[in-house]
């Protein structure tokens, strides 16, 4: 597969928004912005195509990336990864629509350790990463889970890790010796636009 130059961004109004549409304008990618709220989408982002998607209708996604999809197209999911059910409607979508290649909202702690999957917080992820591999094996596209640790400068504005803003004490979590990883905002962007420009090389791969 050639490089993908047509990409769908699906909200991009949330955290990782702003510097994955940076890295993407940078890579000179014809990007198309999918959202719940389009006046929202068109200012933060002038210039760009936003166009309304009700990720509750499986019916309405599969017409809108039907009707936007090119011959190189990419699909990069934003939204939370909460909301299972949107991220299932769209990898559905995406599957019966000719989308070639997804990066799924699979940021934060990867799924192949004892720890999270046994962990409550992270039930939607693994149902969601577990739909994903399945369409892949069926042949409906090809995926790119980007897992990232922690959102580090994220993390530290919210006092989630260190309170740096008012010098309070640290909690310690799992006796203090347990490693942490975490990636920044803006390198986050950075590893998608990458990954989109090679994509066969990370294709249907978790990795960090």
């Amino acid at each position: 597969m050639r490089d993908i130059k047509n990409v769908l961004v699906a909200g991009p109004n949330g955290t990782l928004g702003q510097p994955v549409l940076r890295h993407l304008q940078k890579n000179e990618s014809d990007t198309t912005l999918l959202t719940r709220n389009v006046e929202k989408t068109k200012q933060a982002f002038p210039g760009l195509q936003a166009i309304e998607a009700d990720y509750d209708s499986p019916t309405d996604l599969q017409t809108v990336l039907q009707h936007t999809v090119g011959d190189q197209d990419a699909l990069v999911i934003l939204i939370n990864r909460d909301d299972v059910q949107a991220h299932i409607n769209l990898l559905s979508a995406a599957a019966k629509s000719g989308i070639r290649h997804i990066i799924p909202s699979s940021f934060d702690i990867g799924m192949h350790s004892t720890f999270p999957i046994r962990n409550p917080v992270f039930e939607n992820k693994a149902r969601m990463e577990e739909f994903l591999a399945k369409k892949a094996r069926e042949g409906r596209f090809g995926f790119s889970a980007i897992q990232t640790g922690a959102f580090f400068d994220w993390a530290l504005e919210r006092g989630l890790l260190f309170d740096v803003k008012h010098n309070a004490p640290s909690a310690v979590f799992d006796g203090g010796d347990v490693p942490l990883s975490g990636t920044t905002l803006d390198d986050i962007g950075k590893a998608i636009a990458a990954v989109l420009k090679q994509a066969d090389q990370f294709r249907n791969r978790f990795f960090s």
